[in-house]
């Protein structure tokens, strides 16, 4: 027989975790609500005052869409992203109703 487990995904994750360049922030899943209104990508649910993440201009609330390293749906797929950590790291994010793009350093 075959048996298999799934390993519960993490519902939130520090910038520091995936590249020092993302160090001060922390990202989280989108809302349900979010979703079903058709948004895609990952929530950056804080960002420490003077941090690099704060520094580079990424700001509590924005949603993560893409980034040089590809396209993130989710969490797992953003965490999937930096297996191989991109040597330049540009974030496209969707900030209230405008899109940009945010060279982090």
């Amino acid at each position: 027989t075959l048996s298999a487990a799934l390993k519960p995904q993490p519902r939130a994750l520090t910038g520091n975790s995936l590249d020092k360049r993302l160090s001060g922030a922390s990202f989280a899943e989108l809302s349900e609500q979010l979703r079903q209104s058709g948004a895609s990508g990952v929530l950056v649910s804080d960002v420490a005052e003077g941090s690099r993440a704060a520094n580079s201009g990424l700001q509590a609330g924005d949603v993560v869409v893409a980034g040089s390293m590809g396209e993130s749906t989710d969490l797992a797929s953003f965490r999937a992203a930096f297996d191989t950590p991109p040597r330049q790291l540009v974030l496209r994010i969707q900030r209230g109703r405008r899109g940009g793009n945010l060279l982090m350093e």
